[in-house]
């Protein structure tokens, strides 16, 4: 019962084409679907009843839901009612069908009322399908009866304090954070939202020293004689270093030889490290 929305018009006037049944044709058609499993008599007790379902739908219309979504519920609620509905009982279909209509209509609207989800407890039920009697029982501390947006209290027990708990998770509707502040649409809702990164001067201000940084450790590194430079790259900064007696091997010298190479490496850059940082500081200060 898929109905794109410009064809609700014909679908209404399909669905009336589906006579009504009397107390007694539904009786008997309900008996030879719950004896029989007769689908033909099922979808004869659904189809008699879709105006019904049309009906409540339009009770709910200012839930700001589409109407034919809600009829689309509201069918698969009267489906449910039929394959439950016991015709012994003595009462018609669609006065036990209702309930089963309104509850997929009343879910849908909850399901679809947020982004976040706000649970569909009884307690929610009764803020966002309340009767306008029961508002009007609750008052403010001065007496005049208080308006806490349309969002009723099923029963007058539900006091003040509990409606505005619960219209906390209710009432707000979702809304885009690119929504215009203004008429102007020169400011939206996000621009009020605080970055918890660092800001564009801080930024710059470290890309700019690793750009120094880098330039210097490269002269550093540029600096360095091949058996320097080899070390380096072997032995101080390779993932899987070599040892000190492979690098004796390497340059034909033995491995104390080979160590005193590498320790006169570690004090040339620590020198130029120690330079490096003295400048730092100078333009530092300067600054």
């Amino acid at each position: 019962m898929l109905m794109p929305q410009s064809s609700l018009e014909q679908y209404l006037a399909e669905i009336n084409k589906f006579p009504l049944l009397s107390r007694e044709e539904e009786y008997e058609t309900a008996k030879q679907w719950q004896s029989n499993n007769d689908m033909a008599a099922a979808q004869k007790l659904v189809t008699s009843n879709l105006r019904f379902v049309v009906k409540i739908a339009y009770e709910y219309k200012n839930y700001d839901v589409k109407l034919v979504d809600l009829i689309q519920e509201g069918n698969i609620g009267l489906m449910k009612a039929v394959r439950k509905f016991n015709p012994d009982r003595g009462y018609r279909l669609i006065s036990y069908a209702v309930w089963w209509i309104k509850a997929y209509m009343q879910n849908y609207i909850i399901k679809n009322w947020s982004m976040v989800k706000i649970g569909s407890t009884a307690r929610h039920r009764a803020m966002l399908f309340g009767s306008r009697k029961a508002k009007e029982e609750l008052f403010h501390d001065d007496g005049e009866v208080m308006d806490e947006t349309f969002l009723l209290p099923a029963t007058s027990s539900m006091n003040v304090g509990e409606l505005r708990t619960l219209n906390t998770d209710i009432a707000r509707r979702d809304f885009s954070l690119d929504a215009a502040l203004d008429e102007d649409g020169r400011s939206a809702y996000i621009d009020l939202i605080r970055s918890d990164g660092s800001d564009a001067e801080h930024l710059v201000g470290t890309e700019e020293t690793r750009k120094i940084v880098g330039g210097h450790l490269e002269g550093v590194v540029n600096a360095l004689n091949d058996r320097e430079r080899f070390i380096l790259e072997k032995r101080l900064i390779a993932d899987e270093a070599m040892t000190l007696q492979e690098i004796g091997d390497h340059f034909h010298v033995t491995r104390e030889r080979a160590r005193q190479l590498e320790a006169n490496l570690k004090k040339k850059l620590a020198r130029a490290i120690t330079e490096f940082d003295s400048q730092s500081a100078e333009v530092t200060d300067i600054i």
